[in-house]
């Protein structure tokens, strides 16, 4: 009886600390987007503390760093002479008033406005001395008649990827729901995107082996940043040199030190985690190639040390309330290499966030708009925002873009020797 009892509690505590890490879970220790931090009876996350003390950066504008700002135009597209108007307190009008000059000025940006012109081409036809008569062709921008792109061009989203051969070099990786197609609310697409600095690729796809397998993976060259997801793992991927995100490992480490009230261990990873970043940062401004070995070495010793310091601790706890965060400390210990892979080559960013930041405009049309009835609609949809957004890295005007590639002569961006 007493070993019934003893596995019946042991069930529970391990039905209870699942219940508990699932409640806990929010935007600040998890991957979770801050619009799930509002659910009924999840744990809100608490302000963000960010030590100072051993150098890291606080948010927000660094000091010494360069401003920006609408700076005064020494040669204004037009100036417009502003007087006063009405009459002045002795009833006399101001129209007539004599003008002393320019006591004050403003500068407005004024943004003009975008107009439909309709243009109508007459092509007249015209006959030679010998008697043969001629007509001008149409012209190559317009169409005789109001039909459908397809029978004289391909759509957009059916236009050469803007991505050269799915060559992607330190590319960063990401994947998101999103729904589209007629199947049910719960079946969702997911949203991969593979990106640089200078490149976006997206694609629409299910997760699992053979989507990714099918995705830019396989012949993506270079290093690879992303979320430790099992499948980049997977062999049918083949070999890849891979930098885990940083930032999805420091919310990690923040549930792990809710998990631990008063244990040291995750704020000592997380403080070392965060020096060698800040250190890579200096670094690459400073255009070193990498973090110089006498400032590594010891950011580098404390950040061993913690994880010995975490695993020791864990082999004192008994029951589940210690794999999974024995599981972070492993992939901490196991892949450090893949983690501190930025300090070697600061052209390697430590997080996936310029992923992120290439998904923003896909998951804000996702959660006003909604769904997506047409799942080729939706291939067609980030085919096109894939094009626009490589063309906006380039610095190119993205309306003369999207209207190239609709007329046949789409922007094509130029591949680096290294991206």
């Amino acid at each position: 009886m007493i070993a019934e009892q003893a596995a019946a509690i042991a069930a529970l505590e391990a039905k209870l600390e699942r219940l508990e890490r699932l409640v806990s879970r929010n935007s600040a220790n998890s991957s979770f987007p801050p619009s799930m931090d509002a659910q009924p009876g999840r744990t809100r996350p608490g302000k963000a503390r960010r030590p100072r003390a051993d150098g890291t950066r606080a948010p927000g504008k660094q000091p010494g760093a360069p401003g920006a700002h609408l700076a005064w135009s020494a040669r204004p597209g037009d100036r417009v002479a502003v007087f006063p108007q009405g009459r002045c307190r002795c009833g006399a009008a101001l129209a007539g008033a004599a003008d002393l000059g320019v006591t004050a000025s403003h500068q407005q940006v004024e943004i003009p406005l975008v107009t439909a012109r309709v243009v109508q081409y007459d092509r007249h036809a015209v006959r030679c001395g010998c008697g043969r008569a001629d007509r001008r062709p149409a012209l190559g921008r317009v169409r005789a008649r109001h039909a459908r792109p397809g029978r004289r061009r391909r759509r957009p989203g059916q236009r050469p990827d803007p991505v050269p051969d799915h060559r992607l070099a330190r590319g960063v990786l990401r994947r998101d729901p999103v729904r589209a197609g007629p199947a049910p609310p719960w079946r969702k697409k997911w949203l991969l995107v593979a990106c640089t600095p200078l490149l976006t690729h997206y694609a629409l796809a299910d997760r699992n082996t053979a989507s990714f397998a099918a995705f830019v993976l396989p012949d993506l060259t270079g290093v690879m940043v992303h979320d430790r997801y099992h499948v980049y793992d997977h062999p049918r991927l083949g070999s890849h040199t891979h930098q885990l995100c940083c930032a999805h490992l420091l919310r990690d480490l923040a549930d792990a030190a809710e998990a631990y009230p008063g244990v040291p261990w995750p704020a000592q990873v997380t403080a070392a985690l965060q020096a060698l970043i800040h250190a890579a940062n200096q670094a690459r401004d400073a255009g070193q190639p990498a973090v110089p070995a006498p400032q590594a070495a010891p950011l580098t010793a404390a950040y061993r040390d913690a994880i010995t310091a975490g695993l020791a601790h864990l082999e004192q706890l008994g029951g589940p309330k210690r794999k999974y965060r024995q599981g972070l400390l492993e992939v901490l210990r196991d892949r450090e290499h893949d983690i501190l892979r930025f300090l070697t080559d600061t052209r390697i960013p430590a997080t996936s966030n310029q992923a992120e930041r290439d998904l923003r405009p896909a998951k804000t049309q996702d959660k006003i708009s909604g769904r997506l009835r047409s799942e080729q609609t939706a291939r067609h949809r980030y085919a096109i925002r894939g094009y626009l957004s490589t063309a906006a890295k380039h610095q190119a005007d993205t309306l003369t873009a999207l209207r190239d590639a609709i007329t046949g002569s789409p922007w094509m961006p130029p591949i680096p020797a290294t991206l």
